[in-house]
């Protein structure tokens, strides 16, 4: 159905202020690291990042140097086809499985590439499989 693999996201939690997404997006690109995926939030005065970059380990890295507070947490992503109904099918699978997804973040592609989404569950190991 779809290429699946699994993954390393970089979390950060910051304070929630003016000026906080170009700290991150900046401490990543000084270091010419390219982000594939990000999603942002803010709750309750915090603000928090879910990064997957081209070189996760450079980024963490890159990331604490600046004094920032990371972690690494396992996702799943999923490449699939860039059709209506794709994400249908997906979802039907998911339910039919009895995952209940804690969060998911993505992108679409209208020209000849495939659309990606990051999954995150109790169980990203069964999703995966579910999914693969």
């Amino acid at each position: 159905m779809a290429d699946v693999h699994l993954i390393k996201e970089i979390r950060v939690e910051t304070e929630d202020r003016p000026g906080m997404l170009e700290e991150i997006s900046g401490a990543l690109a000084d270091n010419k690291i390219n982000i594939k995926h990000i999603a942002a939030y803010a709750i309750e005065g915090k603000a928090h990042f879910m990064i997957v970059s081209e070189n996760n380990e450079k980024a963490y890295q890159a990331l604490r140097s600046k004094g920032y507070v990371a972690s690494e947490k396992e996702v799943v992503l999923l490449k699939l086809a860039d059709k209506v109904g794709t994400l249908k099918k997906v979802s039907e699978k998911i339910k039919a499985a009895g995952i209940n997804l804690n969060y998911l973040y993505g992108t679409t592609c209208a020209d000849a590439c495939d659309s990606q989404l990051i999954m995150s569950s109790d169980d990203n190991k069964r999703l995966a499989q579910i999914l693969g």
